[in-house]
């Protein structure tokens, strides 16, 4: 069947490189950056508004900012939302509020 055409799609860009990406998504597949790569490839080709949503953590996914830029470059998304983390506390949390990103 075909469905209908979503008017936005959304790719969440979780980090700008496999072994940040790794580290982040634990992924199931071996071929994870393939696959992440080929989804930024299909998504430039779509006729629906595109957007790229990073969520930056501080000390696992803001080292390579360049990466972005590239992944942004070969997406080519109508909008790009980037966002800080949000800590949201619990016994035992994996991310901190060391984890939060802050303006200088």
């Amino acid at each position: 069947t075909n469905a209908p055409a979503c008017p936005q799609l959304y790719v969440s860009i979780d980090a700008s490189n496999a072994a940040e990406l790794k580290e982040i998504d634990r992924p199931l597949f071996k071929d994870f950056w393939q696959r992440f790569l080929d989804c930024i490839d299909i998504l430039a080709n779509k006729g629906q508004r595109t957007v790229f949503r990073l969520t930056l953590v501080k000390a696992f996914n803001m080292s390579e900012v360049e990466g972005y830029a590239e992944l942004i470059r070969r997406g080519r998304p109508d909008f790009v939302e980037i966002k800080g983390v949000t800590f949201t506390g619990g016994n035992k949390p994996q991310l901190g509020m060391t984890n939060v990103p802050w303006h200088q």
